[in-house]
């Protein structure tokens, strides 16, 4: 009959030790992984809370300009790039969300505005400069007051 070995404490020990190591090495990879996507998720949702506080400070400027894409375009990008089209205005912004030069800039609001009868209807969408997707769409319609429209 042959005989069996019999592995001796400090085997068992080195063997229980190679076992922990294993399993605390694949715990912190997760968890690396669960912190990085976390932050991700932070990042995109600061982004998100930006562009919805400056979809409505557009709106509500709109709003306030009786609907002059002019005088919005100088009151949000004052000191900055914006450009004006037939029912559009483009802002431009850097990663903070501060108007800025269109050269330097990170993420794009656009207003486009229609007439319909006594109602401005408004759609304002920002979105980073190298995506397709709007990071905020922001849909709402105005009654056009007294004055002149053009």
């Amino acid at each position: 009959m042959a005989a069996i070995k019999r592995l001796s404490g400090k085997s068992l020990l080195i063997i229980e030790l190679s076992i922990l190591l294993v399993f605390f090495v694949a715990a912190s990879a997760v968890c690396v992984n669960m912190f990085t996507k976390a932050s991700e998720k932070a990042e995109n949702a600061n982004v998100l809370n930006e562009a919805v506080v400056e979809t409505t400070t557009i709106a509500e400027t709109l709003k306030a300009c009786n609907g002059d894409l002019t005088k919005t375009g100088k009151h949000i990008a004052a000191t900055s790039d914006y450009e004006l089209g037939e029912g559009t205005l483009t802002i431009y912004y850097d990663d903070d969300m501060n108007p800025i030069a269109k050269g330097n800039s990170t993420y794009t609001a656009t207003i486009t505005q229609e007439k319909d009868g006594k109602l401005f209807i408004y759609a304002i969408d920002i979105k980073a400069n190298d995506a397709r997707k709007p990071v905020y769409h922001l849909d709402f319609q105005a009654i056009k007051r007294g004055g002149k429209v053009k």
